[in-house]
């Protein structure tokens, strides 16, 4: 898991060309002019989703829904508006609940990260999240998270 600002980028170049284009393509472009929509950087094995939603509250200990995901890695990133992430080892959560595509649900207890604008979140298979859930009560955010499948 990687947990930084924008300002950081260059330090992960070396770690893939997928997440170096993925975290220059956030670092690059004003979210405040892009639709809610996929937006395909190299097709299926880069691709960003932009979205405007409003994040959830915050459940009671020990019972947070999580997802991860096999075959992609996830870079969240917040153009606008504050959210917690919750974060967990996947491996102490237990059975994986299958989701339709690359994704299964977990649920548990996590350490919730603060996300603001500039900041973003790079999670692996390993790496349990449970994104948008609210700081204090549900408010809109400007999501985007962008899809870095893993490479052969």
């Amino acid at each position: 898991m990687i947990y930084d600002t924008l300002s950081n980028v260059n330090t992960y170049a070396a770690l893939s060309p997928r997440l170096r284009k993925a975290l220059e393509y956030l670092a690059s472009t004003d979210f405040s002019q892009v639709a809610d929509g996929r937006y395909e950087l190299e097709g299926d094995a880069l691709f960003v989703n932009v979205m405007s939603v409003t994040t959830n509250p915050r459940p009671a200990a020990g019972s947070q829904r999580l997802e991860a995901h096999d075959k992609y890695l996830d870079v969240q990133y917040l153009a606008a508006g504050e959210e917690v992430i919750g974060v967990a080892p996947r491996a102490a959560l237990g059975a994986c609940e299958p989701g339709e595509g690359d994704i299964c649900f977990l649920t548990g207890r996590c350490t919730y990260l603060p996300m603001g604008r500039g900041q973003f979140l790079v999670v692996w298979p390993q790496d349990a999240h449970a994104p948008c859930v609210a700081v204090d009560a549900p408010a809109p955010v400007r999501r985007v998270v962008a899809k870095v499948r893993i490479e052969d």
